[in-house]
């Protein structure tokens, strides 16, 4: 029989549906087979908890032998009050949240993504996934974006959120320290006006940061004026625009051999 999570600490799980909880605690929950499976493709992320809903110990039999001894079990009442997934699949893994907070000094990167104002959680999961698969070393989210370990985001990421370097509130004065510092070129992805993405050849060597802005507004004036570089793809048929984790994953693409 399974230990039983007591009810404070269900308690203090079901609050990680809020930011200020996740903040409070550096914790976060990836819920859901498949989330699960992407977060322990690989080693890194530090679990502190195996999370399984009583009648679903089947799932133990698919992870890791050294997380046996992290496994607690909870009531199916208890698993949907901690899950907001409609309908719980009965598996979740408690997961400690890393730190967040860029500093230059201390950290250089040479393939970045930037995301200005980035709102959807289902575009932040999609593009989690995209700069993963192609070798991005870092995705930066600026003020104002959504937090990468909300529930949404970590099942849109297929919990592959727990392998990323991600970092918030990174701000203007941190991009111009990377141009100056770091001799960054920074380069900015717009609908129209701008060079064509298949025209243009990423540096080799120089470490480049690509500035995406989200689907509603695209890059602010402040932050276009940061750019060394404009790049927009060439649209050949019908849209008014592509979804933003497509073009995300396009312009990697094009970025290929660089990465």
């Amino acid at each position: 029989m399974l230990p039983l999570l007591s009810r404070a600490a269900v308690q203090d799980v079901a609050k990680l549906k809020q930011k200020k909880y996740r903040d409070l605690q550096n914790r976060y929950l990836v819920s859901g087979w498949n989330a699960v499976r992407g977060c322990l493709e690989q080693s890194g992320p530090r679990i502190e908890a195996v999370l399984v809903q009583k009648g679903k110990e089947a799932f133990l039999e698919q992870l890791p032998a050294e997380l046996h001894s992290q496994v607690f079990g909870l009531s199916e009442k208890e698993f949907k009050h901690i899950s907001d997934e409609q309908t719980p699949q009965g598996i979740a893994l408690l997961v400690q949240k890393p730190e967040t907070r860029l500093d230059l000094n201390q950290n250089a990167f040479k393939k970045i993504i930037y995301l200005e104002e980035i709102n959807d959680p289902g575009n932040l999961g999609t593009i989690i996934r995209s700069a993963l698969w192609f070798g991005v070393d870092a995705i930066w989210l600026s003020p104002g974006s959504v937090d990468p370990f909300q529930p949404k985001v970590v099942r849109a990421s297929a919990g592959y959120v727990a392998h990323a370097t991600l970092f918030e509130e990174v701000d203007t004065k941190q991009l111009e320290q990377f141009k100056t510092k770091q001799k960054g070129l920074i380069v900015g992805t717009l609908l129209r006006d701008a060079e064509s993405l298949r025209t243009w050849k990423a540096p080799k060597t120089q470490p480049w940061l690509l500035a995406f802005g989200s689907e509603a507004h695209g890059l602010s004036a402040l932050l276009q004026g940061l750019c060394d570089v404009r790049l927009t793809i060439p649209k050949n048929g019908v849209g008014e625009s592509l979804n933003l984790g497509v073009s995300v994953a396009v312009c990697l693409y094009a970025f290929g051999e660089t990465i």
